[in-house]
């Protein structure tokens, strides 16, 4: 699906294959220091990278967003169905049951020159979209999002995601969020 931001730039996102698994690897390279810390303890070296793009369609989905005008990466947004053991047992905790058929959980990402271009909003709906017309019914945050990240926070509260609790890691608070979909 092509996209054209407010600033008139063209992206096309789409699902990442083996043929964009060294344009991703690029990408996860070139994200800040501090961008990079938001998404431990993840390792993005080439053979994850290259099984993340290997796994797309069982089980998981990889989205990718690549600049047109220079082909390389600028957003990456995976889902996974159902909810990582760590999360669940956190949610479990405090009562909170989602089905495993109607949940996936979502780890999003977009370059640091991108972040406020409305690159992550654009390419939320068109994944949200996606997810209703598979019946997906909740959307939540994989691993949570750090307490401290106001601009991640403040764009998932604008998407609709609501704090379901919170849990400290590696000293770092992190809030667990949630979208209902319908």
């Amino acid at each position: 699906m092509q996209i054209i931001l407010s600033n008139n730039k063209s992206i096309v996102v789409s699902l990442a294959t083996l043929v964009e698994a060294g344009a991703l690897h690029n990408y996860f390279l070139k994200l800040s220091p501090l961008t990079q810390s938001r998404y431990a303890p993840h390792s993005f070296d080439s053979k994850n990278v290259t099984g993340i793009c290997r796994n797309n369609g069982k089980g998981y989905a990889a989205y990718i967003a690549t600049d047109t005008t220079n082909k390389t990466v600028v957003a990456y947004m995976l889902l996974k169905q159902g909810l990582l053991l760590d999360d669940f047992n956190r949610y479990a905790s405090r009562n909170q049951f989602y089905l495993y058929t109607e949940t996936v959980s979502f780890a999003p990402s977009v370059a640091d020159d991108w972040q406020s271009s409305g690159l992550g909003r654009e390419m939320n709906q068109y994944i949200e979209l996606q997810l209703r017309l598979q019946q997906q019914r909740h959307i939540i945050l994989w691993g949570g999002v750090q307490a401290a990240n106001e601009k991640a926070l403040n764009f998932y509260k604008k998407q609709g995601y609501q704090q379901r609790g919170d849990f400290w890691l590696n000293g770092v608070q992190n809030l667990d969020m949630i979208k209902t979909l319908y």
